[in-house]
């Protein structure tokens, strides 16, 4: 079928280097074993899912908990590393406490093992919260070190001897603390049972241990040994090492965690915990323990229980969550959750943390989707949560179509549309939101959304998350959006800066209004269709693929247009005369679209070509529908000096000479006979002036004038001509009487014009 349309050509390109690359794609992409099966919810449990997502959204809730009691005051200014911190490396935290359920009241030590990356290292900034009690500090556990808490939350410890770039030593913090006096790490009663846990983010594990307290320099691994109640069970990260009997009491259990791991998400859970484990057969014979530690009040037989959520839905979560992305990135080690004491989750490293009155499985996938977005790569600082968050969110949405199909998915992810939101990225870490849920997870989700949608495919999409998260600059490590950003765009084949910048760094969506006609060509084989699409939302104008469906009868064709203007024309050649036209009509833009039956006058808002100065300029601007004749008008703004409007045969017409560089922006109108009118905002780059072999005086022009500027320049010591290479007419890579001869041929005897590229620098 042949067809014709305006600003496609860039879109199919770009499709077509998708195309040629995604040939050449050899990853293996994770498979699971099999899948499993689970019931479909009803249709009204589904709806009931998604009215109650955000009132019941267990990562949510964190916004909640930052705003309360004295946490927002209390890191005013403290969110931003020292310098110190970019001098030196964390490999390795051993943490060993004591906790006094008694008097609630912890007590031990941090050894912090760093690298110098600078020469002459002399001190070491560390975040500890100047209300607990620091005892000693030691160097390579024989040097007694001075340090001081200038501020609240910036403890300067003062090394025995400097180090140089490349050599390592280890501080051993000893220190006694009361964390229930602050919300991060507390001893809490529930269910009847008294738990201490932490749940830190984002700037919490400075309440109770020592550390470089910001998700950018993740230690290599960490220990973290607890002395607690024998009759308690104490869990962390990683894998369980050890568990000895004190006989007085008391209980140590030591866990380690292999991987590198961001201090946030660093977890401690104490209490009289009951304790199950299943497996997952992640590969065929291999298999990964999934433990869950709860409290005797919510055990997994409790339907209404995160512990039973957790039973039945981890299994399928990870195997949804490793298909999309890659295989679960802890899988040597485990995965599972630990009841804590307040209403929400919080995605630890190996194990989440969940409220135990949390029972809905999109949860279970939202936190398990953090193990790859927010924990494998994490934000490399908060102001870019929406990698975490963002992407923990769309992880719901992928769990949805993985069991539940496409049309779930796409209801999942109308759920979370927010029109007319603020930016994912976090401008203000102390006065902003952290944990905004119409942003930051909403508005985040449908960014992944869109870029999936935009590299075209599911596999494709795959592709990107697997590359993504096996980049040797980013696995185990921390990104920024930029980061993202360049992995995608070796996918897409082609720059996503205009992408990332409008919907992460910008606020609001574009809100689209389309109007079109027809009429029979004449030489009656098809009909011209003309289709209008104006972005009417207030704030600037929006760069995105739109999809478009023409339907005559019972056939229906898909155009992919390429929309990047206020107000954008495009002509179709049809072989039949269309009975609908549907704008974006599978929901894959965050956008509003409103269809105009009426098409009243429009201006084809092309992009106008730049000027130069000194150089004709013309250009005619064309306007469609209404009723001809059409009256122009230069409705506002600076047209280029030297330029003259005109409204000629129902064109408007721009001409003349521009005389100054810059840009120019300025509005046209138009009205038709019936009084229809509209505007557009145009803009004029005009260019620095060329340089013209034989302009010898740079006025744009060649006559006697430059002949007498040269004879004087080579004969009488003149002015040097400007621009010198303007001088070599004839192009002998000589300056001399040759060339004024040639100029005096030129001009007054016909002969040949000045070459055109004059060689002399």
């Amino acid at each position: 079928m042949n067809f014709t349309t305006k600003a496609t050509g860039r879109l199919m390109f770009t499709l077509a280097l998708v195309l040629i690359f995604c040939l050449n794609l050899t990853a293996e992409l994770y498979q699971p074993k099999s899948k499993t099966m689970l019931e479909k919810p009803s249709q009204a449990e589904f709806q009931n899912w998604i009215e109650h997502r955000s009132e019941q959204h267990a990562c949510m809730k964190k916004a909640e908990r930052q705003v309360q009691g004295l946490k927002l005051s209390y890191l005013q200014n403290y969110t931003e590393p020292t310098p110190n911190m970019y001098d030196y490396d964390v490999n390795h935290y051993f943490i060993n406490l004591e906790f006094d359920f008694t008097n609630r009241y912890i007590e031990g030590y941090n050894e912090i093992t760093i690298t110098s990356l600078v020469d002459d290292l002399n001190t070491v900034d560390l975040n500890f919260w100047e209300g607990n009690s620091v005892f000693s500090v030691t160097m390579d556990d024989t040097i007694g070190v001075s340090h001081d808490q200038t501020f609240w939350f910036l403890m300067t410890i003062y090394l025995d001897h400097p180090l140089d770039s490349g050599q390592q030593t280890t501080l051993k913090v000893n220190y006694g603390a009361y964390p229930n006096q602050v919300g991060y790490m507390a001893f809490y009663e529930s269910l009847g049972s008294e738990i201490l846990f932490s749940s830190t983010e984002p700037f919490g594990s400075r309440f109770w241990f020592p550390c470089k307290d910001f998700p950018f320099d993740k230690p290599d691994s960490m220990d973290i040994i607890a002395t607690h109640p024998a009759d308690y069970l104490f869990a962390s990260n990683g894998i369980q090492q050890s568990r000895v009997d004190n006989g007085d009491g008391t209980a140590t259990t030591h866990w380690h965690h292999g991987f590198p791991i961001a201090e946030y998400l660093i977890t401690v859970g104490c209490t009289d915990y009951e304790h199950y484990s299943q497996t997952w057969e992640y590969e065929p014979g291999q298999f990964m323990p999934i433990e869950s530690y709860y409290l005797p009040g919510a055990p997994p037989s409790n339907p209404m229980s995160s512990a039973y959520f957790g039973e039945n839905y981890v299994v399928p979560v990870l195997e949804a969550l490793s298909y999309w992305f890659t295989l679960y990135p802890w899988v040597t080690e485990r995965y599972g959750h630990n009841h804590f004491g307040w209403g929400g989750a919080m995605e630890h490293q190996t194990m989440t943390s969940i409220s135990p009155s949390f029972n809905t499985e999109w949860v279970i996938a939202h936190e398990a989707g953090h193990q790859w977005g927010g924990d494998l790569i994490t934000c490399r600082s908060f102001h870019h949560i929406w990698l975490n968050e963002g992407f923990a969110s769309y992880s719901e949405a992928l769990y949805i179509k993985y069991h539940y199909g496409e049309a779930a998915y796409k209801s999942w992810l109308a759920g979370q549309r927010q029109l007319d939101a603020g930016t994912p990225y976090v401008e203000d870490l102390v006065n902003d939101n952290v944990f905004d849920g119409a942003t930051v997870y909403d508005k985040g989700s449908w960014v992944f959304y869109m870029l999936h949608t935009l590299l075209g495919d599911d596999e494709t999409f795959r592709q990107c998350m697997e590359a993504y998260f096996h980049d040797p600059e980013l696995k185990y490590k921390s990104a920024y959006t930029e980061d993202l950003e360049r992995v995608a765009e070796t996918f897409y084949g082609a720059p996503l800066d205009w992408f990332f910048n409008q919907w992460v760094y910008s606020p609001g969506n574009p809100n689209y209004e389309y109007s079109w006609l027809s009429e029979e060509l004449p030489d009656k084989s098809g009909y011209r269709v003309d289709l209008f699409i104006e972005q009417v939302q207030s704030w600037k104008v929006f760069t995105m693929p739109i999809e478009v469906v023409m339907v005559s009868g019972s056939d229906s064709i898909l155009f992919n247009l390429f929309n990047d203007r206020r107000g954008q024309l495009y002509t179709f050649e049809m072989p039949a005369e269309p009975d609908t036209i549907l704008v974006d009509p599978n929901n894959k833009i965050l956008c509003t679209v409103e269809y105009k039956p009426e098409f009243t006058v429009q201006i084809v808002g092309e992009n106008l070509p730049d000027g130069r100065v000194g150089l004709p300029y013309h250009v005619e601007v064309d306007a469609v529908g209404g009723q001809k004749p059409y009256d122009w008008e230069l409705a506002w703004g600076q047209l280029p000096y030297g330029l003259i409007f005109a409204s000629q045969d129902n064109h408007a017409v721009i001409s003349g000479k521009p005389t100054y560089a810059t840009d120019f922006t300025f509005e046209l109108g138009v009205t038709d006979s019936l009084g229809n009118n509209s505007e557009y905002r145009f803009t004029i780059n005009v260019l620095e002036a060329l340089a013209i072999c034989g302009d010898f005086n740079d006025d744009q022009n060649m006559d006697v004038a430059d002949v007498v500027y040269l004879i004087n320049y080579i004969f009488v010591d003149g002015p040097k001509p400007s621009p010198f290479e303007t001088v070599d007419v004839n192009c002998d890579h000589k300056i001399g009487i040759q060339d004024i001869i040639y100029m005096i041929n030129f001009l007054f005897r016909s002969g040949p014009e000045p070459c055109a590229d004059c060689p002399l620098e």
